[in-house]
């Protein structure tokens, strides 16, 4: 699943998506609602976690909508 990607990316960062949840403003169990693919971010929200994970614009669609085929 891409969003275990996702999930990888905010660790490799951070120490714990508790940390992530900090950082964002977001609280931690939306974070893992996300991470889990049980929630969606809003266009800003994608826009954040792609300014402060790196993320490219080619792979938005891979980790925040995988349901979404090509």
């Amino acid at each position: 699943m891409k969003r275990e990607e996702l999930r990888r990316r905010i660790l490799a960062r951070y120490k714990t998506l508790g940390d992530w949840s900090k950082e964002t403003g977001v609280t931690q169990s939306s974070v893992s609602q996300i991470v889990m693919g049980k929630s969606n971010l809003p266009h800003d929200g994608v826009v954040m976690y792609c300014d402060k994970l790196g993320i490219k614009r080619g792979e938005i669609g891979d980790l925040f909508y995988p349901e979404v085929k090509e």
